[in-house]
């Protein structure tokens, strides 16, 4: 009905979704050249621990899919990584990394 009155962008269908995925509004950020800051999208829990190798902390952890996240989850902002919280199996034998 408004469309009577206004004119309304065509907007791609699956753009909604794109612009609420983390992830993907980064990409179309650096597609279209607009500002944005440093991402890395880690796939496995050694991308995990390299990340921790080589970030400048503190960082700010995000779900790339938000609306997967149960109700009430957060950002994280991460000022340093304690290992104790990590099961030591799976703790790299590196650096210690204050909180």
């Amino acid at each position: 009905m408004l469309a009577k009155w206004f004119l309304f962008p065509q907007v791609p269908g699956d753009l909604p979704r794109r612009l609420s995925n983390k992830k993907e509004l980064h990409f179309l950020c650096r597609n279209f050249a607009i500002a944005c800051p440093d991402n890395t999208f880690p796939r496995s829990v050694n991308d995990v621990y390299s990340l921790i190798e080589h970030a400048r902390f503190p960082i700010v952890v995000k779900a790339a899919e938000s609306q997967r996240l149960p109700a009430g989850t957060r950002s994280v902002s991460v000022r340093g990584i304690q290992w104790s919280c990590w099961p030591s199996t799976s703790r790299p034998k590196t650096r210690v990394y204050p909180i």
